[in-house]
């Protein structure tokens, strides 16, 4: 699978079509899947992040669909997070039950960063549970280079194609 995992960081407003730089990511998008034979795109997205910004698909979504191609969304719902224990509800119990100095801010803080690494490692293992290769995906701009990274621990090469894609 050598060059099989491509990586494209960006916005959550741009990739879900609520920027005026969707367009152009688009039309990105759709060059990068020719130019690299992409067979399948994921994206760090669940249906609670479709409603979040209130739109029923991503531009992946769109591309996918014009070349025939899969795109699925490999965010864990908030269900999947609860039952995890990486929901609010734990980062509460633990700042009203723990005296944080500061508040919990440092926790919450801390926190977050667990659950971005776990959340990392099911995107990881949900893609390569598929079989269509090579793959693009799609991710907020801050978990580029931490997704490269256990991608290249995992001995899959990846290629960051946009770290963070903005105009």
């Amino acid at each position: 699978m050598k060059d099989a995992f491509y990586i494209i960081g960006t916005s959550h407003p741009i990739q879900c079509g609520k920027s005026e730089h969707s367009h152009a990511f688009e039309a990105e998008v759709e060059i990068v899947c020719k130019k690299l034979k992409i067979r399948r795109i994921a994206e760090e997205m669940s249906p609670e992040g479709l409603k979040r910004y209130g739109v029923t698909e991503t531009v992946a979504q769109r591309v996918a669909k014009k070349l025939y191609i899969p795109c699925h969304h490999v965010d864990l719902s908030l269900c999947e997070r609860e039952i995890v224990s990486l929901g609010d509800s734990v980062v509460l119990n633990a700042v009203m039950n723990f005296p944080f100095a500061d508040g919990g801010g440092s926790f919450r803080k801390a926190f977050n960063e667990l659950a971005d690494e776990v959340r990392e490692r099911c995107w990881s293992a949900r893609v390569i549970a598929e079989k269509e290769w090579p793959v693009l995906f799609i991710c907020g701009a801050n978990h580029t280079a931490s997704v490269w990274a256990l991608w290249q621990r995992l001995g899959i090469d990846a290629v960051v194609v946009h770290a963070d894609y903005h105009l």
